[in-house]
């Protein structure tokens, strides 16, 4: 009988767990509850049918209305998916015709379309990273921009698409200490550059050679002020 009262104490637990929508933490504690339930003895031969069937009608009704639950989600996954795909088709359609040129008004509906089939659902990261190299590419078909210009573009693209994703904090200090450590190298480039045009008064070939280094200096530094205008997005 005291096993019974146990049992009837665990049936009363489920039955209140069984409507919960909190998918994991439900899902953990029945587990839990139904290991619990193998522990505790026999109970008088005419409860036990009645009192197993009651637990168990509780347990099934939290766990097949979940198995009901990631069904639809994954059905509505997989039309978020093939939604955001057709995107990709179009730009990527685009694209394949060699002398078509883009517009920047044509770049900002594609980037709204994808924003509309968001709906706060996560998606498989490769196709957002498909989007991304594809808009890129489409930004070098718009002639009205410079590298600057579409470099400012994609950077707010990619600080969007970041945020939008579920771990977005994490990533976006993953990508923040990757551009500062692109931009220390570049430091630690230019410092070594300068460093070694100082030897070249003594060469033949001094002005060549200065000429030559300069000129990556300035690429350096103009990588360096594109990589802060990421850092600068990525802040805000």
């Amino acid at each position: 009988m005291q096993n019974l009262r146990l049992k009837t104490e665990m049936c009363e637990e489920a039955e209140s767990l069984k409507d919960s929508e909190d998918w994991n933490d439900t899902k953990e504690k029945l587990i839990q509850l139904q290991k619990r339930w193998k522990t505790v003895g026999r109970v008088p031969d005419k409860y036990s049918d009645k009192i197993w069937q009651r637990f168990r009608t509780a347990c099934n009704a939290f766990f097949d209305r979940k198995q009901e639950q990631e069904q639809q989600r994954s059905a509505e996954l997989d039309k978020l998916s093939a939604e955001k795909m057709a995107i990709c088709d179009k730009v990527a359609d685009k694209l394949a015709q060699p002398t078509a040129t883009g517009t920047l008004e044509e770049f900002e509906t594609f980037v709204q379309q994808w924003r509309d089939t968001d709906h706060g659902k996560r998606i498989n990261p490769k196709t957002e990273d498909k989007f991304v190299s594809l808009m890129e590419k489409y930004l070098e078909r718009v002639p009205e921009l410079g590298v600057e210009q579409r470099t400012q573009l994609l950077v707010r693209l990619q600080v969007e698409r970041i945020k939008h994703s579920p771990d977005a904090g994490h990533k976006l200090q993953q990508r923040e200490t990757s551009v500062r450590r692109e931009i220390t190298q570049l430091q630690n480039d230019i410092q070594t550059l300068r460093t070694n045009i100082d030897f070249f008064a003594r060469s033949k070939n001094a002005d060549k050679l200065r000429a030559e280094y300069e000129g990556r200096i300035a690429d350096a530094q103009k990588r360096i002020d594109l990589l802060q205008h990421q850092l600068n997005a990525f802040r805000a």
